[in-house]
């Protein structure tokens, strides 16, 4: 059995260089998921992202990055 979940991630920072800095960690960690220790992710497609958003009530810099994670399921 598997199942393949759309993760949509925002990234805040006080600066639009501090969220982007923390969006490149995020997809980073995403990508290296696959394999990891034994993870039941086995693969992560990029959908969207990341674009630079405005949060609409603290005016912060924000970026949205989506994926799609592939994940296998294990027997209970």
């Amino acid at each position: 059995m598997t199942d393949r979940p759309r993760l949509d991630v925002h990234c805040w920072g006080a600066t639009e260089d501090e969220a982007a800095d923390l969006v490149r960690v995020v997809r980073a960690l995403a990508f290296a998921a696959p394999g990891w220790r034994g993870s039941v992710i086995y693969d992560v497609a990029e959908v969207g992202g990341p674009n630079l958003l405005t949060d609409r009530e603290t005016s912060l810099p924000k970026y949205a990055h989506a994926v799609e994670v592939s994940i296998r399921g294990v027997r209970l």
